[in-house]
């Protein structure tokens, strides 16, 4: 890692349902943030909470864990910002993880609203495909357990969330392994009639997707960032024909996302079905940038050349 002032050294943190992700920026004098590191590590901490009610117990250590390595990594920069979503939002132990978090690591994390993480991620998703900024864009979150979807109106961001993700989509129609058809078509049907209102709000629009589906799509598309519906459906038929091991096997990138890709190749054809084109922009901004952005107050992300 490049040596930077430590004073200029902040960090973020997106603890999710599904996957942990931090960041590390370095504030420049002219206002922005350069990306120094980043970290991600796939900590299933809603796993089972559909049946159980309760974060998933060796989640919230893998969580807890990821902050506390990836802080030590980083030197323990001056600034840490975390927040955890729908996982943490629906449990009825959510402030354990709070409490374990600040116990071991020192961070005061919070749990932000739908609504929040909606916000958030519209500003990092476009922090990172700028392109997209003045073209009318709506940013869709799929996450584990819910999905945000965003859109400006008016000069004023309108959020959803709807309480249907990857994981939670996975765990209540997916039983299977492989899953079956008929499981496949009824998690397309649970996921457009509970989407129903947010689909319509993306119609003729560009619609940025972000999250660890989209992440994990951007690798099996070989790196390409915009994707149909034929696109997800030709992914999802050779994925899920398979059962859970070759689709392990399928994705060294991140095997642990192939028990619940199914349900979120799901999710993502029921949104680009509803945008202009019937396709969506893959973006490897989010929460955590969003995140960044709004604590520090840093005008830009940039990368370094």
């Amino acid at each position: 890692m490049t040596m930077h002032q430590p004073d200029h050294l902040v960090a973020a943190f997106d603890l999710g349902s599904n996957t942990a992700r931090g960041l590390l920026a370095c504030l420049l004098p002219d206002g922005s943030a350069q990306i120094v590191a980043e970290a991600r590590r796939m900590t299933a901490l809603g796993r089972g909470l559909s049946e159980t009610g309760a974060l998933d117990g060796n989640g919230l250590a893998s969580t807890v864990g990821f902050v506390d390595r990836v802080l030590t990594e980083w030197h323990h920069p001056r600034c840490v910002f975390a927040v955890a979503t729908a996982a943490a939002r629906d449990a009825a132990n959510g402030d354990e993880l709070l409490a374990r978090l600040h116990r071991e690591t020192g961070v005061r994390a919070q749990v932000i609203s739908g609504e929040e993480e909606g916000h958030l991620s519209f500003r990092g998703a476009l922090a990172m495909a700028p392109q997209f900024a003045t073209r009318n864009p709506a940013v869709v979150d799929v996450g584990g357990r819910s999905t945000e979807t965003v859109v400006e109106q008016a000069d004023s961001l309108h959020v959803a969330s709807v309480a249907v993700g990857a994981r939670s989509l996975t765990e209540t129609c997916l039983p299977s392994d492989p899953p079956a058809r008929a499981e496949l078509a009824e998690a397309r049907r649970v996921a457009r009639e509970r989407l129903g209102p947010a689909l319509r709000a993306l119609r003729e629009r560009s619609v940025v997707a972000v999250g660890g589906t989209a992440e994990a799509v951007v690798l099996l598309n070989r790196g390409g960032r915009t994707v149909g519906v034929r696109d997800l459906e030709r992914v999802a038929g050779r994925l899920c024909r398979m059962p859970l091991q070759r689709r392990w096997a399928m994705m060294p990138f991140d095997p642990e996302r192939a028990e619940i890709i199914c349900g979120g190749l799901a999710i993502l054809s029921v949104l680009a079905s509803a945008a202009a084109g019937n396709r969506l922009f893959l973006s490897d901004g989010g929460v955590r940038e969003g995140l960044l952005l709004e604590r520090t107050g840093a005008t830009r992300l940039v990368r370094p050349k």
